[in-house]
């Protein structure tokens, strides 16, 4: 089972465990997690949503798709 680790900006984390085929933010609001607004209901519109990747993981991801790119 995949674990997702959030880092807040006051530098807490939580981990989290999630099934597969889960997004991020699914996970986040599906766990309570505290200053994960969702307002786009996952429809990557909103732009709240901010995921840093480490380098080391980059090739295990698949390409970035085109909603994703155009809100950056």
């Amino acid at each position: 089972m995949p674990a997702i680790t959030f880092i807040h900006p006051d530098g807490k984390s939580d981990r989290v465990e999630t099934s597969g085929g889960e997004s991020a933010m699914q996970a986040a609001t599906h766990h309570g997690l505290d200053g994960i607004l969702s307002e786009c209901g996952g429809n990557a519109m909103c732009a709240t949503c901010h995921v840093y990747v480490d380098d080391s993981w980059l090739a295990r991801l698949p390409d970035m798709a085109d909603d994703e790119d155009a809100l950056l």
